[in-house]
């Protein structure tokens, strides 16, 4: 080994020992590789956001639950997607209309206390052993009525309602609220898709007018 090569060994020593040596640089194919992952991170997260985005700005919609209770979801982004409309919660509740036992004297007239089938005055009865406030009319009041007038037109709300009923099978239907103050349910009597309460009211036994001078 000549001196040239003697010098050139000993540089290549002190190199290997020395900790502050500059490190080798990284190849194409390494390069490449990371620049690749760096750009799918990208991209994954950007996906990420813009479907959180869609789904912030879906319209809402309204289904219904298995007890019938009405709960908000997000909608899916589906062209077309809105929310319920009140004709849409109509023909939830009338879906929900249960038949009433009826038949010929199945309800009698019980004015005080409770029963199991029987009407209390024109727009009140007792239906299954429930007590049932029929929500679409006011009949004239009988307990106590304010006036006489007041008091014949309320019997004979009273005993036409039962005759109604006691017609055949009727429907029971919900409303938006389920009882009144006084604990009495909130329903909507219908026979053929016509109301019993509208009827009472077209026959004039519901009078809108002054029931009292």
């Amino acid at each position: 080994m000549d001196r040239r090569d003697r010098r050139r060994s000993a540089r290549q020593r002190r190199a290997l020992q020395d900790p502050a040596r500059p490190r080798p640089m990284i190849g194409a194919f390494e390069r490449f590789a990371l620049v690749a992952v760096s750009l799918a991170f990208v991209a994954v997260f950007a996906l990420t956001y813009m479907r959180a985005e869609d789904r912030r700005s879906a319209p809402l919609s309204l289904t219904t639950a298995v007890d019938g209770s009405w709960a908000a979801q997000a909608g899916d982004g589906v062209p077309g997607a809105m929310a319920a409309t009140e004709s849409d919660r109509a023909a939830s509740r009338s879906s929900e209309a249960v038949a009433a036992p009826s038949g010929p004297g199945t309800f009698s007239i019980c004015h005080t206390g409770g029963g199991t089938n029987c009407v209390v005055d024109g727009d009140t009865a007792w239906i299954g052993g429930e007590k049932i406030r029929i929500a679409d009319i006011d009949a004239p009041e009988t307990h106590p009525p304010r006036c006489d007038h007041e008091a014949e037109l309320g019997d004979a709300a009273t005993a036409r309602l039962a005759a109604l009923m006691n017609l055949g099978p009727f429907e029971i239907r919900m409303i938006d609220r389920d009882t009144d103050r006084y604990g009495r349910k909130l329903r909507v009597l219908a026979r053929g898709g016509r109301s019993i309460g509208d009827q009472l009211v077209q026959e004039g036994c519901v009078p809108a007018r002054e029931r009292c001078p």
